[in-house]
């Protein structure tokens, strides 16, 4: 009924809020402990070599959740609380709106009762449902549509995306989604599953590549505004940069730390990255199609809200970036529909 009052823009849709409390409670069986232990209980299943939730409440599948993640996901965005560009490949989207909640949720989560749900927590709660089989590195997370065409793990990413905003002033929930998006991105500790930003594939893994990084930037400003002595993963992005050439990890690892540059969270060490990055751009360093096309994805990005490049470059080194750009936008094939996009067929003052 929810969804039909949606998809018709119905006055009377219900409020996020209040959604994620109501799936929680009717899909969970939350213990005397509450949301909050769920949730750290949780996170501990999910790092086992096995990954394992508790069993969901009867009448509830894994499919149900993943639908009504993604309707929670698409009310959100209704609500202007979050907004996840559907086209990952062309221009970046907008800022979205400030995130918000209704001003039940609001107080809700500033001075919880012994009784209230904070809606964060249940969104959370219901989201490793969802991720779990990415966290177990089945190919099926990347493959199989589960709801509104999205295979689970593009979903899981657009919600940790949400979350992140949602969270955005609550320092307490930033270790628990950070825990979450380090499972799904980066792989669980014991080194089992390889992490989707680094695991190859086609055009879905490139797609949830560009996605992931994403959640790695947002994450990663967010940590650097509560605790400015280091910067999330940069160390191990790094050294992934180092790849060998056309490895699928590097392609994550120039998308996450461009990101990082975009949202200017490296300090100093913000122009050696970016001379890095620019390096594996001239000719003898990288022939894989993917791989250039991530960088120069991520290079756009920078480029959307920082001069960093321009001042990196010199104004010796511009011509000579142009004109590589030009020369790459013509022989590269192989992209789909990545390659108009990214690396356009125009002419070197329209790249």
């Amino acid at each position: 009924a929810a969804e039909t009052l949606l998809s018709g823009g119905g006055r009377e849709v219900p409020k996020f809020a209040d959604m994620c409390t109501f799936l929680a409670s009717r899909a969970l069986n939350v213990g005397a402990g509450g949301m909050l232990e769920t949730l750290h209980s949780q996170a501990t299943g999910l790092k086992e070599v096995d990954p394992v939730l508790p069993d969901l409440l009867s009448g509830f599948s894994q499919h149900d959740i993943a639908r009504a993640m993604s309707f929670l996901l698409n009310l959100a965005e209704k609500e202007g609380l979050h907004s996840v560009a559907d086209e990952l490949f062309g221009a970046s989207p907008p800022l979205a709106k400030k995130p918000r909640l209704s001003a039940e949720a609001a107080h809700a989560v500033d001075a919880p009762s012994s009784t209230a749900v904070d809606p964060i927590l249940a969104f959370l709660v219901l989201l490793d449902y969802l991720m779990i089989d990415a966290v177990r590195g089945s190919s099926v997370a990347m493959t199989e549509a589960v709801a509104d065409g999205m295979p689970s793990l593009e979903l899981s990413l657009r919600c940790l995306l949400l979350a992140s905003a949602l969270a955005s002033a609550q320092a307490s929930l930033l270790s628990d989604i950070v825990g979450r998006a380090e499972l799904v991105l980066f792989g669980a500790s014991h080194g089992k599953v390889v992490g989707s930003l680094f695991r190859e594939g086609g055009s879905a893994a490139n797609r949830s590549r560009r996605l992931g990084a994403r959640v790695v930037g947002i994450l990663c400003k967010q940590h650097a505004e509560r605790y400015s002595d280091s910067v999330l993963w940069l160390d191990k992005l790094q050294v992934e940069l180092e790849s060998p050439a056309g490895s699928a990890r590097r392609s994550g690892a120039v998308l996450s730390i461009c990101e990082l540059l975009r949202e200017d969270t490296c300090g100093p060490a913000s122009r050696t990255l970016c001379e890095k990055v620019l390096a594996m751009l001239m000719p003898g360093a990288e022939e894989d199609t993917a791989v250039l096309a991530s960088t120069c994805d991520g290079l756009r990005r920078v480029s959307e809200k920082r001069s960093l490049i321009w001042e990196v470059l010199g104004s010796a080194g511009k011509q000579e970036f142009l004109d590589r750009l030009y020369g790459l936008s013509k022989p590269v094939v192989g992209l789909g529909d990545t390659k108009e996009a990214e690396l356009g067929a125009g002419s070197p003052e329209a790249l």
